[in-house]
């Protein structure tokens, strides 16, 4: 997963937030607690990349 599909997951994540709360009384489940979940998901992705990034320079310069 590339860091543009984890930006597109955010945005995805932002559009169900919106219209989740725009719909909610007509909805019969919460879209916009997905969405939430979605940006999670997101940012715990970014985060490991950041994390695989940072340990893939150590090894370099260590190595």
């Amino acid at each position: 997963m590339s860091g543009e599909d984890i930006v597109e997951l955010g945005i995805a994540g932002v559009v169900l937030i919106l219209l989740g709360s725009a719909l909610a009384p007509i909805l019969p489940f919460n879209f916009a607690a997905i969405g939430w979940l979605m940006i999670a998901l997101a940012v715990f992705l970014a985060l490991a990349m950041v994390v695989v990034g940072a340990a893939q320079v150590l090894d370099a310069i260590s190595g």
